[in-house]
């Protein structure tokens, strides 16, 4: 008797206990599904919000830009006009830039920290043009004579890079120039070099 009622209470019951056994592996396989999904979702965001970081030629152009409208005149000793615009006069043909009258024997220096990228000469002149780089951005030093640096060097804000060359008409002066690199790595946009440097007027 005893017996027979073991079994069917065990009959009566199995099916309760695969019911809950069921119930608690759903349980189970949702729970990891959810955890999964939660830290695929972590990651994206992590992902999402993960800082810029930031390159030696960024930061360097950084630097650049936080001198606009404090940077040191590029020569020495300028000839005094009776205007403004005597002494710094807009070329637009052939280069855009400023053109800084001087005194025989100037010294050519340095705006601002940075790389000798390039020196040459135009036409085969004498004269040669030296070109610093700033990260993005570029200075243009153009007649310059007598030059103190090559290419590669460090060079520092004030630093002596030569001598003011004369122009096509037989005077000192020096054509400077401010250049931002684009997109892409040919391009080059010219800017105006008077929003960039301190006014000696």
């Amino acid at each position: 008797m005893r017996y027979a009622v073991a079994i069917i209470l065990l009959f009566i019951c199995s099916p309760c206990m695969a019911k809950h056994r069921h119930k608690h592996h759903h349980r189970g396989s949702h729970s990891v599904a959810h955890h999964s999904h939660h830290s695929r979702h972590h990651r994206a965001v992590v992902k999402h919000s993960a800082p810029k970081v930031l390159t030696e030629e960024d930061i360097l152009s950084q630097q650049f830009e936080a001198q606009k409208g404090n940077l040191r005149l590029p020569v020495e000793r300028v000839v005094a006009k009776e205007t403004p615009v005597a002494k710094y006069h807009i070329q637009y043909d052939p280069v855009p830039g400023i053109s800084i009258n001087c005194h025989s024997g100037s010294c050519v220096r340095a705006v601002y920290d940075g790389v000798v990228t390039k020196i040459f000469s135009v036409d085969g002149n004498e004269n040669k043009v030296v070109i610093l780089q700033h990260g993005n951005y570029f200075t243009v030093y153009n007649g310059v004579t007598q030059t103190a640096v090559k290419t590669g060097d460090r060079i520092t804000a004030n630093q002596e890079i030569g001598t003011v060359a004369a122009n096509d008409d037989g005077e000192p002066s020096l054509n400077f120039q401010i250049w931002k690199a684009g997109p892409k790595k040919a391009e080059r946009t010219k800017l105006d070099p008077e929003a960039w440097i301190i006014k000696p007027y």
